[in-house]
């Protein structure tokens, strides 16, 4: 804890979405749905890559739930941001999302 509070906003961006990777790996997806919102809900706090990074999460979450309206639209987002890693991976994911 006393990590996570010292870190600046950019470490602390990281550290959000590591700990909401491992709750996907952990099955334990309400957390990591969260961890992914409250980096959204804060865009101006964390850089353009997290901030693609963690629409591009709520994304692959939707997707394996079936919620392909939810997950296109989380796609779009994370696309629209030019520093989003994994780019050419989330267009695959955006187009089968049509399906």
């Amino acid at each position: 804890k006393d990590a996570f509070n010292s870190a600046d906003a950019e470490d602390k961006g990281k550290i959000l979405l590591q700990m909401a990777h491992l709750h996907e790996l952990l099955g334990q997806i309400p957390q990591a749905q969260k961890l992914y919102k409250s980096v959204v809900a804060t865009p101006k706090k964390y850089s353009a890559n997290l901030l693609g990074q963690s629409y591009a999460g709520l994304g692959e979450i939707d997707f394996r739930k079936v919620q392909y309206k939810s997950a296109l639209n989380n796609f779009k987002k994370a696309l629209a941001i030019p520093e989003t890693p994994k780019r050419g991976y989330f267009t695959y994911r955006l187009a089968w999302a049509y399906f």
